[in-house]
């Protein structure tokens, strides 16, 4: 968050459940441009919804120039990376801009297939998520019961668990699958 300051950018890769989670978070606890890309046109626009500001289909062979394009050459002061995958996460690391930040949240099994050393951010740092804190929980709590995030559900009988993975798969969830047994 302290990286997100007026006239900075962050990207999120992965606009499913918890990247509009993320979405959410940043327009409402910072000034930043939010970049949302995702691979699903429907989850872009939830993503609007949301607040991001611009959307671009992907992660492709183009994605990494038009990020280049929108932020006018510096990249990202942050990147957030909720899908995991090969692609993601070297389009994510060449997206951040110097003193920039990447975090891997998701979990796609990707790898970066270059050198750690010399492609990373210059001067800046790369994280993963493992939870958050009893006081995260409470400031999320607040956001909500202030009406400022939305915690999209889709509810599913357990006899429906199938279907409920089967939208997860094709994307058109708008939030979260649960399954209420």
């Amino acid at each position: 968050m302290p990286k997100l300051i007026p006239g900075s950018t962050a990207i999120v890769i992965g606009a499913g459940g918890l990247g509009g989670f993320a979405i959410q978070f940043i327009r409402e606890l910072s000034p930043a441009k939010i970049i949302a890309i995702d691979t699903n046109e429907s989850r872009l626009k939830v993503a609007r919804d949301y607040g991001a500001h611009q959307t671009l289909i992907g992660v492709n062979e183009s994605t990494l120039g038009e990020i280049m394009e929108l932020t006018d050459g510096r990249g990202a002061e942050v990147v957030l990376d909720f899908a995991g995958f090969d692609a993601t996460i070297e389009t994510a690391l060449a997206a951040v801009r110097k003193s920039g930040s990447f975090g891997l949240i998701g979990a796609g099994m990707g790898t970066s297939k270059k050198p750690w050393y010399g492609s990373l951010p210059l001067d800046g740092e790369v994280f993963n998520f493992q939870g958050g804190s009893i006081n995260d929980t409470k400031e999320v709590i607040k956001l909500a019961e202030a009406g400022l995030i939305r915690n999209e559900v889709e509810l599913f009988p357990l006899k429906d668990v199938e279907k409920a993975y089967e939208k997860m798969e094709q994307g058109s969830l708008r939030g979260r699958a649960v399954v209420k047994p």
